[in-house]
């Protein structure tokens, strides 16, 4: 028995990859991504960790002949990436943790090095690491917490904000995703106007018990966009990347791909009307997890119980978004974010009023001097029955408009769970502030968790 893990199991992360000899692995993109959600364990020497390849902010230092004694406070608590020079230590040790019972680990494929050379930070400050795992899980980075100041500053002057009226934004804005990498001014929600799509969908589905049909998906979002207009889905460049990376990878499309991968223009025109005879294979490849680069959306696909939505929804909802793409539809906006998330708090934007038609809305942009999640829980929530109305004049879904409280019902009690999910994924630790306005245009921040 050589004591290496069933590499036939199923994965606790979508990307993870195993080794010839069974141990599990992660990609530098991966861990990226996900890298609140991780506790990364450093298992070479200590002076390494301060040396020239520097280590993973926030790590914990293990000595490679600690680790059994750490698998106790390790296991059952966030999933475990250990980390290396170049990936072996790493691997005997993701493989220690397991056999010691700690289910969700792997090592970082590459190790330090490969993370450097990806361009992501490392750090040689001894302040930035931690001597083991504290009870409790993961260890924190040793940096200042962002102040209520500091935000009052990120918004800047009321006055200087962009507003606009609910009604005008009903007929020609469009609701963004909460994602800090945006630097336009937004209306945020989890997964912007494609999020809040899936959420009438799922909602539909959890009262009636029925699953909505293709077809009928296709249907209902060209009927969205009749009714509301522009429609919001973003990717990041890191997940764009992986996706032509996969159809490079494809010998069907040998000729047909644009010639230089870092041409994001021919790219996005190429995507814009690709050929016929390959476009179900490109669907296939668009909605796989790595390569949907909105963490919601793709926190929704992996995660699909834990959303309360059924699996395979969000597949069929891509499909439908990019033939629509194709077909002609001019509302569409599928937004590539740059950069790396490097977000310092989560801002809920709340009016000291109640939402009408006339009211306006302060558009607050999430990146600026400083990176921050943003959400407008009140004016979404209306927005939420507005779409609730619409499903609701769809026969075939199965509510009708006396049915219209009890959807908006489920949408909120919906949202209020995959809100939560995706913050303890992607937001995790996290200060969270308010800011209300008030009907003079003023703004009091505070703190609120």
């Amino acid at each position: 028995m050589t004591g290496a893990a069933d590499p036939s199991k199923t994965p606790w992360h979508p990307q993870l990859v195993r080794t010839p000899d069974g141990a599990p692995t992660l990609a530098p993109e991966s861990v990226r991504e996900d890298a609140r959600s991780f506790v990364v364990v450093d298992v070479r020497e200590r002076a390494e960790l301060t040396g020239p390849l520097g280590h993973l902010p926030g790590a914990a230092w293990i000595a490679m002949d600690a680790l059994e004694g750490a698998a106790a406070t390790l296991a059952g608590g966030p999933p475990v990436v250990v980390v290396s020079r170049r990936g072996g230590r790493a691997a005997a040790a993701a493989l220690v943790l397991e056999r010691a019972g700690v289910t969700e680990v792997a090592a970082l494929s590459g190790g330090v090095a490969e993370w450097g050379a990806r361009g992501f930070a490392t750090s040689r400050d001894a302040s930035t690491f931690t001597d083991g795992v504290p009870e409790g899980g993961a260890p924190k980075p040793a940096e200042r917490e962002i102040t209520a100041a500091e935000i009052e500053a990120h918004i800047g002057d009321p006055a200087a904000l962009r507003w606009v009226k609910v009604a005008a934004f009903l007929m020609h804005n469009r609701t963004s995703c909460v994602d800090g990498r945006d630097t336009q001014g937004i209306v945020g929600t989890p997964g912007g106007d494609a999020g809040e799509f899936l959420l009438g969908l799922a909602s539909v589905e959890a009262l009636t018990g029925e699953a909505i049909a293709a077809p009928t998906v296709t249907r209902l979002l060209a009927g969205y966009l009749e009714t509301f207009g522009r429609f919001y889905m973003h990717t990041d460049r890191h997940a764009f990347d992986r996706w032509i990376a996969a159809l490079r990878a494809e010998p069907a499309l040998a000729g047909a791909l644009p010639a230089d991968d870092d041409d994001i223009d021919a790219w996005r025109a190429w995507l814009g009307r690709p050929p016929k005879e390959h476009r179900a294979r490109v669907l296939e490849l668009l909605a796989q997890p790595g390569h949907i680069g909105c963490g919601h959306l793709r926190l929704m696909t992996e995660n699909a119980g834990v959303y309360g939505i059924r699996d395979g929804l969000v597949a069929t909802f891509l499909r439908a978004f990019f033939e629509a793409d194709w077909n002609g539809e001019v509302d569409l906006d599928y937004v590539i974010l740059v950069g790396d998330h490097a977000e310092r708090a989560v801002l809920s934007v709340v009016l000291d009023q109640a939402i009408w038609p006339f009211t306006k809305v302060p558009l607050v942009p999430p990146a600026g001097d400083l990176q921050i999640f943003v959400n407008h829980p009140q004016v979404v929530d209306y927005l939420r029955g507005q779409v609730a109305g619409f499903l609701t004049l769809e026969p075939e879904l199965g509510v009708r408009p006396e049915d219209h409280g009890r959807l908006v019902a489920k949408m909120r009690e919906l949202a209020a769970q995959q809100l939560g999910a995706t913050l303890e994924r992607l937001a995790a630790g996290l200060p969270v502030f308010e800011a209300r306005f008030d009907r003079a245009g003023g703004v009091t921040i505070a703190r609120v968790g």
